[in-house]
């Protein structure tokens, strides 16, 4: 990430009391010093459908039991997904596990099988004619 000021590295940084109930990341520049937060609407959490909380991914793997190997987010949000009926999510890129009450984004179902179906009306009609 770059400061919106100068440019420079933003390396994360610790949240103060206040920031915690606000913004989910906090980061410090380099360079000029100037402190940036991100708000948790930045990071999915109000978002219509499952992302991975820790690195954005929006098409998470649906998983039916925990794995012991990596690791699991116990938040509060986390733990009332849970109670209502979340499913246990799984990211591929940064190998964490989550549960989420929301469905994941899926593509149009109907897209993927137009070219099969042109394909093979195309194939019965050289073997017709």
């Amino acid at each position: 990430m770059q400061c919106p000021k100068c440019r420079g590295v933003l390396i994360r940084s610790h949240r103060r009391g206040p920031e915690k109930l606000i913004f989910s990341q906090a980061y410090r520049c380099k360079d000029c010093n100037r402190r940036t937060c991100c708000s948790y609407l930045s990071t999915g959490v109000f978002d219509k459908y499952a992302s991975c909380p820790r690195c954005g991914n929006p098409v998470p793997d649906r998983r039916s039991r925990k794995d012991k190997v990596d690791s699991m987010l116990h938040t509060p949000l986390r733990m009332l997904h849970w109670m209502f009926g979340g499913k246990l999510y799984h990211c591929i890129f940064c190998r964490l596990q989550f549960y989420d009450a929301r469905s994941v984004k899926t593509a149009n179902p109907d897209a993927g099988s137009a070219p099969q179906e042109a394909a093979g009306r195309a194939s019965k009609a050289k073997m017709a004619g």
